[in-house]
């Protein structure tokens, strides 16, 4: 039988706890740091434990879903309650602290709608073919280095 590695015994055992980090926004380099190896380290493990690769791909796949909502919200406008706390004095002088509650409107963003839009739908795509290409050739270029880093991009 083989002797357990370092990744087996102090890497594997928190799969989980790497893909809550991701999501909550650890990069690659302060994952690598949190246990002590190298960032290429890091990236070897990717290569070789598709588990691992996995726990980063998921961590980041949960990001990218909340951007995603968040976007949509801002697109569309919503309603939201703002409370603000008020200093007055009650009718014999003393100080009291009133809590006041807002109903308030975030208007639709058209920036926030214009570029749901064009990553949705063909039709909102610009139209200049120049520009088309290089959008294009941008987008396979992030496509390529996302997955030369394991970073699956849902585009």
């Amino acid at each position: 039988m083989a002797r357990p590695t370092r990744y087996d015994k102090e890497i594997k055992p928190y799969l989980d706890d790497i893909r809550k980090a991701v999501e909550s926004g650890a990069t690659d380099k302060e994952i690598a740091r949190a246990f002590g190896v190298a960032e290429s380290t890091l990236y070897e493990y990717k290569k070789k434990y598709p588990e691992f690769a996995e726990a980063f791909a998921r961590g980041r796949e949960k990001v990218v879903i909340e951007i995603k909502a968040a976007l949509l919200k801002k697109a569309l406008g919503y309603e939201y309650t703002e409370e603000k706390a008020v200093a007055k004095k009650d009718k014999d002088g003393e100080n009291v602290v009133l809590v006041e509650t807002y109903r308030k409107h975030q208007p639709a963003s058209e920036t926030a709608a214009a570029m749901l839009l064009r990553n949705y739908d063909s039709a909102w795509r610009d139209n200049d073919s120049a520009a088309a290409r290089l959008k294009q050739q941008e987008h396979d270029l992030k496509k390529a280095i996302a997955q030369a880093t394991n970073f699956d991009l849902d585009v």
